[in-house]
């Protein structure tokens, strides 16, 4: 695949790359999360949303406006922190900042989470598109 550009990368919220489930794994019995579990929490995500915009233009996380970024993915100090050194680790810019921050806001939701969270910045973090991958 030919190199991908910078600002189109940054249009791109989520990117996981899969590894193929070896044949032991298949063995364990584990079972993960189940798909109700899942439809669950997305949708109590999603009245945490409507709840929260309501009486606004909003309808999700996704819309949130940089002018509101500071209203509804407000951070702590240590999120602060942490949003600072991705940043800079990761070379973000600033639209990439934001989509972290919104993509944050969610997985906070789906965890029931009232504020965003250090864990939250690291997973959305962690589903950037890798520059490696797309061919940089």
């Amino acid at each position: 695949m030919g190199k991908v550009s910078g600002p189109i990368l940054d249009r791109i919220d989520l990117c996981v790359e899969l590894q193929p489930v070896d044949y032991a794994s298949l063995q364990t019995g584990k079972k993960g999360e189940s798909s109700a579990d899942i439809r669950s929490r997305v949708e109590q995500a999603r009245q945490i949303q409507k709840e929260r915009f309501r009486g606004t233009d909003y309808r999700f996380n996704g819309d949130i406006e940089v002018a509101a970024m500071e209203r509804y993915c407000a951070l702590q100090p240590e999120e602060q922190k942490c949003m600072e050194r991705l940043y800079h680790s990761l070379q973000l810019s600033a639209r990439a900042y934001h989509r972290i921050l919104r993509v944050a806001r969610t997985i906070a939701d789906l965890d029931g989470a009232e504020r965003i969270e250090t864990g939250h910045l690291m997973e959305a973090a962690f589903y950037r598109p890798s520059m490696e991958y797309w061919g940089h």
